[in-house]
């Protein structure tokens, strides 16, 4: 499916930012609809080196940051067609903290690429491995007492099968490929198709 990234015109144009980085991490996914620029799209990222932990998405009140639980150290989110990169902010979770913008942004009818300096972004030093998600909300839900639908997806058919990436050598990690393969109509509620991720890449580059 990540091969329909290379067809068609940018709905928004690819972003470079300044500087070259030697470790990079590149995420890749696709929906099976198009983007919703108005929707929120998050790759939230865990370091803390527990595999039995990682990020989830909120599904039911509270809901905290109002798109994200489970455990996670930082994230990014994409809306209105800009990615910005956050720390959680361990003394005030709703208030995280600005680390910057990715290295490259590109979004296009059907997919996102993101490619983050993990220099920058893993301030405290590159870990050995992450757990990672991609959460896709229609909106951030901040109400505690909120007794709507919750509008979601995330990896695996309810969203709790996060992965865990090595990162200390060059690697690319697809979807299906020794992890839970991310298949289309599993959204809820059902038919949301610019929520609905269907595929995904993961590319680790180190320095040599």
């Amino acid at each position: 499916m990540l091969a329909m990234l290379f067809a068609g015109c940018a709905r928004y144009p690819k972003i470079e930012m300044p500087g070259v980085s030697k470790n990079r991490i590149t995420i890749t996914f696709e929906v099976s609809g198009e983007i919703n620029p108005s929707s929120y799209y998050f790759l939230a990222f865990d370091d803390d080196d527990d595999p039995l932990d990682g990020p989830l998405p909120a599904v039911v009140k509270p809901f905290g940051n109002g798109w994200g639980t489970g455990s996670f150290t930082r994230f990014v989110e994409i809306h209105l067609g800009r990615a910005t990169l956050f720390e959680v902010n361990p003394d005030d979770p709703l208030q995280p903290i600005l680390i910057g913008y990715p290295i490259e942004f590109e979004q296009r009818q059907n997919s996102i690429s993101v490619t983050v300096d993990m220099e920058s972004f893993f301030r405290a030093g590159i870990p050995e491995r992450i757990d990672f998600n991609i959460i896709a909300v229609d909106e951030l839900i901040l109400d505690p007492n909120y007794e709507g639908i919750r509008s979601y997806d995330a990896l695996g058919p309810r969203g709790n099968d996060y992965v865990t990436i090595p990162m200390r050598a060059t690697a690319e990690y697809r979807n299906g490929f020794g992890f839970i393969k991310e298949v289309s109509g599993d959204t809820f509620p059902a038919g949301l198709d610019h929520l609905d991720i269907v595929d995904w890449v993961v590319k680790v580059v180190r320095a040599k």
